[in-house]
Parts: C-alpha cells; sequence; structure tokens
C-alpha cells in the first residue's frame, strides 16, 4: 500500500509564530492591584531580565533560529494580560453546563498563543495553577481539582519531544496491518480508500476541536494501544463479509477465482509471518486474517462436495479461456432478459412433444408449471398450494438439470436453493421418492444427451 511520505520534525527544529490573545466582547478591565497579580507581575519581570539566560533550553533556542531578546519585548506584560483574561472567562463560565469544556479550551487556546518555541507559557501555567489553588473563591474544590489535573496532563504540552518519532512509528503500524488485509476483491476499496492517507483519528487517544482557535487537538495512543486497536479493525471488518448472503446476490460471481484468491492470500500470510518482523500484539491479527481466509476456503469446498460440477473443470489455459468466452456470451445476452425469461426459456420444451411423440405434458399443467416458476423466481420461496404435475417420457435426470438450469442462471452454482429440490418433489410424482440426499448430490448431474435431446424437442 502507497504510504503518505512523513518528515518528522522535533519540537526543537520547529519555529511557529504565536498569536495575540483577544479578551472576551463581555471582559471588563480588572485592576492589577491585588496582591497575587503585583507578586505575578513582579516575578514575570525578573524573569524576562534573566532571559535568555534563565534556562539552558531559551538559550540554545536562541542561537539554533537566530534570535534576541528584542523579538519577545512585552512578554511579561502579554503574560499577565493573559491571565487576566483567563481569570474573568473562569468566573464568566464556572456555572455554565459547558464549564471545563469552555474554560480548558481556553486553556489550550492560550497555551499555544506563545508559539514555538515558547516564551512564556510555561510561566503563564505556574501563574494560573497558582490562581486557581490558592486565590479564587468563584472556583467549587471539586471543579479546582479537575482544572488542576488538567494543567498538569502531559496533553497540554505545546511540543512533547519525541510526539513526532511517535506518530511515525504509528503510521507504520497501520500500514503494516493494512498490507496485511487480505488483496481480495472484498477488501479493495477500503484499501484504497486508506492508500496515502493518514487517518487521524485512528491514532488519537482523545480528539477535541477547540471552540476558540477552530483547531483540532488530539492526543496520541501508545503503541500498545494500537495494536489493540488494529485487532480490534481486524474483526470488525471481517464481520462484515458475509460470503454466503454475496453468493446469493451474484456478487461474487467468479467463485474459482475467488478461491484461487483465497488459496494464494493464505500463503502470503504466512510467507509475511516467516519473513516480516511483527510483535507478538501483530501477529494477533496476522493469526485472525490467515484463520478466516482457511475458513473460507473450506466453505467452498464443502459447497462443492454439495453441488459437484461435472465436466465443468478445464485441463488446460485454452479450454479455461474457451469456457469463460461462452460463459460470458451467454451472460451477455441473459442481461437482456428478466429473470422470468430466463426461467421460461429454460422449461420452455416442457411444452412440446418427446422423441416419441408423446406430448411430454397436458396445456392447463404446462400453464400451471409457469404460473409455479413464477412464483419460484419472483417471491423466491415455495408457492403454496401446489399440485401434481405428471410428465411423460422425459428422464428424471433431464428434469432435475433443466431446474438446475434455472437456479445456474439466476442465483449461481452454489449455495443450492433448497426450496428448488422441495418444489420438485412435490410436483412431479416421479421424483417423490427421491431422498433429499440424493436430490441434492444429482441436482446439478448434467444427463450425457441434455442438449440433443431439448433441441430435437424445440426443432418440432
Amino acid at each position: 500500500m502507497k504510504k503518505p511520505p512523513i518528515f518528522p520534525l522535533s519540537n526543537e527544529q520547529t519555529m511557529l509564530g504565536g498569536y495575540k490573545i483577544e479578551p472576551l466582547t463581555i471582559y471588563k478591565p480588572i485592576p492589577v492591584c491585588s496582591f497575587f497579580h503585583l507578586e505575578v507581575f513582579r516575578d514575570a519581570l525578573i524573569w524576562f531580565e534573566e532571559f535568555p539566560k534563565c534556562c539552558p533550553d531559551h538559550t540554545k533556542m536562541m542561537k539554533l533560529f537566530n534570535l534576541k531578546k528584542s523579538d519577545f519585548e512585552g512578554t511579561p506584560q502579554r503574560i499577565i494580560k493573559n491571565l487576566l483574561y483567563t481569570e474573568h472567562l473562569i468566573s464568566y463560565c464556572i456555572e455554565k453546563e459547558e464549564w471545563k469544556k469552555i474554560i480548558t479550551d481556553y486553556f489550550t487556546f492560550s497555551f499555544f498563543s506563545y508559539g514555538n518555541p515558547e516564551v512564556g507559557c510555561e510561566k503563564y501555567k505556574a501563574y494560573l495553577k497558582g490562581y486557581i489553588k490558592h486565590v479564587s473563591t468563584d472556583i467549587p474544590e471539586e471543579k479546582k481539582v479537575e482544572l488542576i489535573d488538567f494543567l498538569e496532563s502531559n496533553s497540554l504540552n505545546t511540543g512533547e519531544k519525541g510526539a513526532s518519532s511517535n506518530f511515525v512509528r504509528l503510521i507504520d503500524l497501520f500500514y503494516k496491518w493494512l498490507n496485511s488485509v487480505p488483496n481480495l476483491s472484498l477488501f479493495s476499496k477500503y484499501k484504497e480508500h486508506f492508500s496515502g492517507s493518514i487517518p487521524f483519528k485512528f491514532f488519537a487517544a482523545t480528539w477535541n476541536k477547540n471552540i476558540f482557535s477552530k483547531r483540532i487537538e488530539f492526543t496520541l495512543l501508545s503503541e500498545e494501544e494500537i495494536c489493540e486497536k488494529l485487532i480490534e479493525s481486524t474483526k470488525k471488518l471481517l464481520l462484515l463479509i458475509d460470503t454466503p448472503e454475496m453468493i446469493r446476490k451474484g456478487i461474487l460471481k467468479d467463485n474459482n477465482k475467488y478461491e484461487f484468491d483465497l488459496i494464494s492470500e493464505n500463503h502470503r500470510m504466512k510467507q509475511l509471518k516467516l519473513l516480516s518482523d511483527f510483535s507478538t500484539q501483530e501477529i494477533e491479527y496476522i493469526n485472525i486474517f490467515q484463520s478466516w481466509l482457511t475458513n473460507e476456503k473450506n466453505y467452498f469446498k464443502d459447497l462443492a462436495r454439495l453441488m459437484p460440477i461435472e465436466n465443468e473443470t478445464p485441463t488446460d489455459a485454452e479450454s479455461l479461456n474457451k469456457k469463460e468466452n461462452v460463459e460470458q456470451q451467454e451472460t451477455t445476452e441473459q442481461m437482456e432478459k428478466s429473470d422470468l425469461e430466463i426461467a421460461y426459456d429454460c422449461i420452455e420444451f416442457l411444452g412440446g412433444h418427446w422423441h416419441d411423440k408423446t406430448k411430454i405434458m397436458e396445456d392447463n399443467d404446462f400453464q400451471r408449471l409457469k404460473f409455479y416458476v413464477k412464483e419460484l423466481v419472483e417471491k423466491k420461496q415455495l408457492p403454496s398450494k401446489l399440485e401434481k404435475i405428471v410428465i411423460n417420457s422425459v428422464p428424471k435426470k433431464h428434469i432435475t438439470y433443466t431446474f438446475y438450469l434455472i437456479h445456474l442462471r439466476l442465483y449461481g452454482k452454489y449455495p443450492k436453493l433448497l426450496y428448488f429440490i422441495d418444489f420438485l418433489r412435490a410436483v412431479f410424482p416421479t421424483l417423490k421418492t427421491a431422498s433429499m440426499k440424493t436430490m441434492k448430490t444429482g441436482f446439478s448431474k448434467k444427463p450425457d444427451s441434455y442438449e440433443k435431446d431439448i433441441q430435437s424437442v424445440l426443432s418440432k
């Protein structure tokens, strides 16, 4: 699968400009006259006097990006303004139903306003924590705990070290899994949808659209959590596949090709396990895919035993191509007819005379048979109030194979729709005594002279 090109940059290699925070329209300026605010402002001024020699990180940052202290002029004043704006928002929203969402979104909005590398954000967070813990009288104690927990969580880091490389690793894990999804037509659209893209939500432990910045903010799952999610996704994906139903609906038209693909993909899974470097967790989803492929393969083998098809196995590529061309031509012709017309074509000869000039069935019986067949095709169930129809001269195998052809042309070779067999046993007296097992195994057996006999009847 095509993985998108990714160029990871560490937090130390990235410079992002900040932005100015504006107060809410309802904001009323608070005079900086309280002891707390005076101490905060004084501490910020002392810190900025020492900047960038206040810590090794800021010293390194200035050299790396060729910055000057004058580039950050006014930072102490900015910190105190942001703090005042935040305090006002807290007091205004703390009693609202969505108080936590509004307030924590504003926290994050403020954090990212300092840009990257940040200058002043850590001071702002420290002052904000102090205000919530020791100064505010508007915040209930239980809400204080939640806000402090949020401030101290890693989710608020403007650039956690290693986050970029971790994200690349998670993308690798996802595409490793996507490559392991069987290369079957059933999954082709699914694989094409994700090829070359990054499903961000799949990697997210938390996902939030900030109501102030309008940005999507998310934290990453761990590698172990991603592997668990991939295992769960494998099960969910395979549960969507209902093979019997797809056969009934004709979605799986080329059963031989599908079975060949199953065998090939099962072999590929074995090769992946042998030659690729999978963790113990990753091997679990490989095993699930492999078991599913084996189950599918065995299912088709069981169906083949129930409905053996004679003289339909090509012995070489030339005969296979010839057979496919004939079937494609027949399919094209059948596409121009309705299901009922196709079924009527199959039983047409039963309204004629056999080789010995005996009438196969009475005209009223033939009309009744057509009505029954109409019910079979349109309602897809055994018709009610069935009456016996006597057939003269025609061999039993010709009758069963005739209805197999209806089944084949409308619904495929298998799974066998058992109400067809129930119909044969209920309507035709010569078939009533045949066991269900005999009928099931003989349903698809083509009499040697079938085509010759039918053409002879229709040509009269």
